[in-house]
């Protein structure tokens, strides 16, 4: 009997869901269980993991996608600059993610719940290197197993925790489900890929290392921008005010990554060599962008009910939180798309000034409002970034590229001008 297997798309877009679908649980299973202060030290140990994900990936991404796509190098040598990547953003990760824990001056279970997220992430780096190599070699059905068991095994761990009454046990899993993806990863990719063996090329590490650099300096601004209310509610209001931010942020943080899922399971097609898939890519994620904002924005009138029916009658504050974040979150679906075709379209050196730009609103409008009114601010300022970034990177490729026309026509005009030469 043989066995279904999905598109490579599809099977990504499953991946994902599981993974978005069990952080959601998760979340929820530590705001029932252990109350608004432990979720606000979860929620920030996790955001803080969150900021610091892009700098450990290096910019490493949608470059070695490409590469492995493209099937004209070899594949340890991809991998091999892949991971040198993960090592320097390794290196970053642990000293800014101390720094954090040192400025803040955290309590212990609050330091001790940043180390747990922090060990987490450097482990998923690894299963996401890994990653790479089944994205770019259309292989995602095969990751299906591999992301639903590591899942549970995240899930059992978490459930324990909160069941204990642990936020530390609550942890442990998020390190355990890490551990359990990245060594299922690392079997699929050496037993149905390609042979795990590691080989220098300086024309690979030259490419990611090149493209790669506009990518994790776009994504530095842009996790600040998606991350900064976090740590700036932390050291400005209470552990309260924390925690039902933070409970709502884990909702729409799940619609974004399911958006930033489905994008870059498109992102192979939108870099093929075939036109028509290039073309079937691109009007897929325009059906995607309008179908994954259509439940968010239905919901912002019932964010109040909702939030409650999710989290308990303790988190009915949140609700003006939660409706500003999903209106927030309608804009980062759409930049998770246009994000993927600029990246495409070798168009990346503008996302750090949209990014840059959404992170210095981010937190201007945070220092301003959070002050007086709290949770809700921080959400506004979330809005205000989106906006910011979603209108970058709709106008900059084209001002980018009416200025390198007008630098073209100037250097044209001298040669214009001259008077012929005589026959």
């Amino acid at each position: 009997m043989k066995i279904l297997r999905l598109p490579p798309a599809a099977a990504t877009v499953m991946v994902q869901a599981i993974d978005m679908a069990s952080q959601i649980a998760a979340g929820v299973l530590v705001a029932r269980a252990l109350g608004p202060v432990a979720m606000g030290h979860y929620t920030f140990a996790l955001a803080v993991a969150g900021i610091l994900a892009i700098v450990l990936l290096f910019g490493a991404s949608e470059v070695s996608v490409t590469l492995y796509a493209g099937r004209k190098h070899d594949p340890g040598a991809i991998l091999e600059g892949s991971f040198v990547a993960l090592a320097r953003g390794t290196a970053l990760t642990v000293a800014i993610g101390l720094a954090i824990g040192l400025l803040l001056r955290l309590d212990a279970e609050g330091a001790a719940a940043l180390a747990l997220a922090l060990i987490a992430l450097i482990v998923n780096g690894a299963s996401a290197t890994f990653n790479y190599a089944i994205l770019g070699r259309g292989a995602s059905s095969r990751d299906l197993p591999v992301i639903a068991f590591s899942r549970l095994v995240m899930l059992a761990g978490v459930a324990w925790g909160a069941w204990r009454g642990d936020l530390l046990l609550a942890m442990g899993g998020q390190v355990a489900g890490a551990a359990t993806l990245a060594s299922g990863r690392a079997l699929l990719v050496h037993r149905k890929l390609f042979p795990l063996r590691l080989r220098r090329d300086d024309e690979v590490r030259a490419q990611i290392s090149r493209r790669g650099r506009w990518l994790i300096l776009s994504s530095v601004f842009g996790t600040i921008s998606a991350r900064a209310d976090m740590i700036l509610l932390e050291s400005m209001s209470t552990p309260v005010q924390l925690g039902l931010y933070g409970g709502s942020y884990r909702v729409i943080n799940g619609i974004a990554t399911g958006a930033s899922a489905f994008a870059m399971a498109l992102f192979p097609g939108l870099v093929s060599a075939d036109p028509a898939a290039r073309n079937r890519a691109r009007k897929l994620g325009i059906l995607a962008s309008i179908a994954l904002s259509t439940g968010p924005l239905l919901l912002v009138p019932f964010a109040g009910a909702f939030i409650t029916l999710l989290y308990g009658k303790g988190w009915s504050d949140a609700g003006p939180t939660f409706a500003w974040l999903l209106g927030a979150s309608v804009l980062q679906v759409q930049t998770a798309f246009l994000s993927r075709r600029i990246v495409a379209a070798g168009r990346e050196k503008v996302m750090p000034f949209g990014q840059g730009l959404a992170a210095t609103a981010n937190i201007g409008v945070n220092l301003l409002l959070i002050p007086s009114m709290g949770a809700r601010g921080a959400a506004i300022a979330t809005f205000v970034a989106e906006v910011c970034v979603l209108s970058a990177y709709l106008i900059g490729p084209r001002v980018f590229h009416l200025f390198r026309s007008g630098r073209s026509g100037t250097g044209q005009v001298a040669p214009l001008a001259s008077p012929a030469a005589p026959r």
